[in-house]
């Protein structure tokens, strides 16, 4: 499967936050000025999470008036120091960087099959696509462990795509997994190709399924990142035709392709 072409990278800046939002438990919307072009769903920023700490990668999860929007999780020191952050602090971000989603097509059929706050950059090609004026057919099927972590849902409502939603413990949706009846479902109906991103786990079966249907599957990575260039190689990842960098090659790779019981580094 072909990646899109690389957009040109832009150095570093400084950026105001102009919205800080909480969305969930330990969810929320960070909305940044800045002066960025072109972003492609599935490229992401490199964020300088404080003095000290290393920059951390984020998926843009929209694109507003001002700039982009990503949808951050309180996982970390790095995470935490971002939520104490409110409108009018400064960040230093680089990006966008890496490859995203193949660019939707009229009239192809998509199902989106995210996990957590891997929704974000599934939600993206949907609202990009509609701001191209693509015709396609989506679904989406988006998975949390309970209830309070839903979040990344209102942008494919938006756009008029159909969400079943499943959790782990049945507090929303159905109780299960995003890949319960997977199979069934990408067989019983036509569809051109599946979008994922989420927890590596999630994305093995979701590969696995998608293959096994004989349909094309596009994974956007998650990868701890040092340079977010392509330098270090910290976030290597093993794929039938070698390693490939989830900030360079990556983060969307083809799913079919990638060695997912690899553990490489990330």
């Amino acid at each position: 499967m072909s990646q899109p072409e690389t957009l040109c990278r832009r150095g570093s800046q400084v950026v105001a936050i102009t919205r800080h939002e909480w969305v969930g438990e330990g969810l929320f919307e960070l909305a940044l000025g800045g002066d960025w072009g072109e972003i492609q769903p599935g490229q992401f920023l490199h964020v300088r999470c404080g003095a000290g700490y290393l920059r951390r990668p984020f998926s843009v999860y929209q694109v507003g008036p001002d700039g982009p929007v990503l949808l951050v999780q309180v996982k970390g020191e790095g995470t935490r120091w971002l939520a104490g952050l409110r409108a009018g602090d400064t960040l230093d971000v680089l990006g966008p960087l890496g490859h995203g989603f193949a660019a939707a097509r009229a009239g192809e059929r998509v199902l989106l099959v995210g996990g957590g706050i891997g929704v974000a950059p599934l939600a993206l090609w949907v609202s990009e696509a509609v701001s191209r004026g693509v015709s396609v057919a989506a679904a989406a099927i988006l998975g949390y462990r309970r209830a309070e972590l839903v979040c990344g849902v209102a942008p494919f409502e938006r756009a008029g795509v159909p969400v079943a939603l499943a959790s782990e413990d049945g507090s929303v949706g159905r109780a299960g997994r995003v890949t319960d009846g997977l199979l069934a479902r990408l067989r019983d109906e036509r569809w051109d190709r599946v979008l994922t991103c989420g927890p590596d786990g999630m994305m093995t079966a979701v590969a696995g399924v998608a293959r096994e249907a004989g349909v094309a599957c596009e994974a956007s990575v998650e990868r701890q990142m040092g340079c977010g260039v392509g330098v270090c190689l910290v976030c290597v990842v093993a794929t039938a035709s070698g390693y490939k960098r989830a900030c360079v090659e990556g983060p969307v790779l083809d799913a079919l392709e990638v060695t997912w019981s690899s553990s490489m580094p990330g």
